[in-house]
């Protein structure tokens, strides 16, 4: 999905959700890297079959070779989101390990991973 295109998906979702026609994004097996999404309201779009957004992206993070890692609050719970893959928080800490695991890039992704962790162990404590 082209920038453009993802503007478009964007502004027809904000009209959506306001109840102005437009239509519901459906990011099914759309890889966001480099995506703008700073103010997107993204509560209802769809990430998977049968998943949605809850809320707007937790947390964002990008390793150092430039993927980047979106964590979102969905309908089925935590995901990770990367490139096109949607991993709950355990699949994707196995995906990293058995693909990166003992590289410089498995370490980084460990990381952002422990970071996600982090921000919904706050999350639920506070709820």
């Amino acid at each position: 999905m082209t920038s453009e295109e993802l503007k478009k998906v964007l502004a027809a979702h904000a009209a959506w959700l306001r109840g102005e026609g437009g239509k519901r994004a459906d990011l099914r097996g759309a890889d966001l890297r480099g995506a703008d999404l700073r103010g997107a309201v993204l509560r209802g779009a769809k990430i998977a079959d049968g998943i949605t957004v809850t809320a707007a992206p937790a947390r964002r993070a990008t390793r150092a070779d430039g993927y980047e890692f979106f964590l979102w609050q969905t309908n089925a719970g935590w995901r990770v989101k990367a490139g096109c893959r949607l991993f709950t928080l355990d699949e994707a800490w196995e995906h990293w390990e058995r693909t990166r695991g003992g590289t410089p890039l498995g370490d980084e992704s460990q990381d952002i991973l422990t970071m996600f962790k982090l921000h919904i162990q706050r999350v639920e404590a506070a709820q």
